[in-house]
């Protein structure tokens, strides 16, 4: 089975009830695209955290997990850049959030 979901972060809508229906399940394989959130769904598969909370009760993660980073919108730093810097005079502020801390800092 392939599912692909763009709930962000695994945080909302049906990807939640497939999660719960087949993260037990040892043949099956999670596939985390882009940066995820610390403290997110997203972020404690990635982090391969054996036991995940979804819908309030605890599921043992046997289903393997494996990330790709490398597809992530956030590590196009130089076009965020370009676009902040084209709204200079058209905007009082510009707030960085999601982010990892020392990339959020590197980009401010």
């Amino acid at each position: 089975m392939l599912i692909i979901s763009v709930s962000s972060m695994a945080e909302a809508g049906r990807v939640l009830q497939l999660l719960k229906n087949n993260i037990g399940d040892t043949q099956n394989t999670i596939l985390i695209v882009l940066c995820q959130a610390p403290y997110l769904l997203g972020r404690r598969l990635a982090d391969l955290e054996p036991v995940v909370r979804i819908f309030g009760e605890e599921y043992q993660r046997n289903a393997k997990v494996v990330t790709i980073g490398g597809l992530s919108a956030h590590t196009r730093q130089d076009l965020l850049t370009q676009y902040a810097l084209s709204l200079r005079g058209q905007t009082k502020q510009v707030i960085l959030f999601l982010g990892k801390t020392d990339a959020s800092i590197a980009f401010q």
